[in-house]
């Protein structure tokens, strides 16, 4: 979001390596999956000292986490795209009303745990990020939450998921949500890390990012520049992905 600290320009390396069910044309709507949405809550300090008492001069709270950035983002590029996202308990409520009050097409799936709470420290040389890694999701909300994807989506839309998920989330929770876009002919787009791609590469997303310090731990290959980027594209592909993205310069925001 943009109350966090800008990671700077990323080179990208980017290789199409399969043409399965090409897009012949716009799709109509933006599907972004939610399943661990965040409060974001940065405090600006003069100088961050660990282990000591800091006066806080700023605090900001926004609802995030990387696919709730990306729905308010494509928002306020005015493309057609829709929110559906797990909330709950107080939390879950301010970014109900963060996210609805900036106009934002949101469906809400309601969970017993209380939404996480990431927060970030920033001062005038660096900022500190503790992300909580959200808990408590059940089965029939998870089932409830992949019936509203499944609804939600229809052929030449998209489905944009990323970020972790909640403990109790299934451990091919992405590669569920890939097939259910698959069966209405939805393209799909992962950004996630770890076991979460690793499985969800079989299920033929048709792109999939990741950043470079994520692509060389799941591929366990060394990337250090474009070219060996590259390599790790054809590699994304070789194991599933129709389309990817590997990015340089930072490991990025895991949230």
């Amino acid at each position: 979001s943009g109350t966090w600290p800008s990671r700077g320009p990323r080179a990208m390396a980017r290789l199409r390596c399969r043409s399965r069910d090409e897009a012949r044309h716009v799709a109509s709507v933006i599907v972004c999956a939610a399943l661990n949405p965040a409060m974001d809550v940065t405090y600006t300090v003069p100088t961050l000292i660990p282990g000591e008492s800091h006066r806080v001069t700023d605090v900001v709270k926004r609802a995030g986490g990387k696919t709730v950035n990306s729905a308010r983002i494509l928002h306020s590029l005015d493309v057609p795209s829709r929110l559906i996202a797990l909330r709950g308990g107080a939390t879950g409520a301010a970014i109900t009303q963060d996210l609805e009050s900036a106009g934002i097409d949101c469906d809400w799936v309601d969970m017993q745990a209380e939404t996480r709470t990431s927060v970030a420290v920033v001062d005038e040389q660096n900022a500190t990020l503790l992300n909580e890694a959200g808990s408590g999701l059940r089965s029939a909300e998870w089932e409830s939450f992949l019936s509203r994807v499944s609804t939600a989506l229809a052929s030449g839309h998209v489905l944009l998921a990323s970020g972790s998920l909640p403990v109790g989330a299934p451990e091919d929770a992405y590669g569920q949500l890939v097939a259910t876009a698959h069966r209405v002919r939805a393209k799909s787009v992962i950004d996630t890390y770890g076991a979460w791609m690793a499985g969800c590469l079989s299920t033929h997303p048709t792109v999939v990012k990741l950043n470079q310090s994520e692509a060389s731990e799941l591929l366990a290959m060394p990337i250090r520049g474009a070219a060996q980027a590259a390599n790790a594209v054809r590699e994304l592909c070789v194991r599933g992905a129709n389309s990817a993205v590997v990015t340089l310069g930072g490991s990025g925001d895991r949230k």
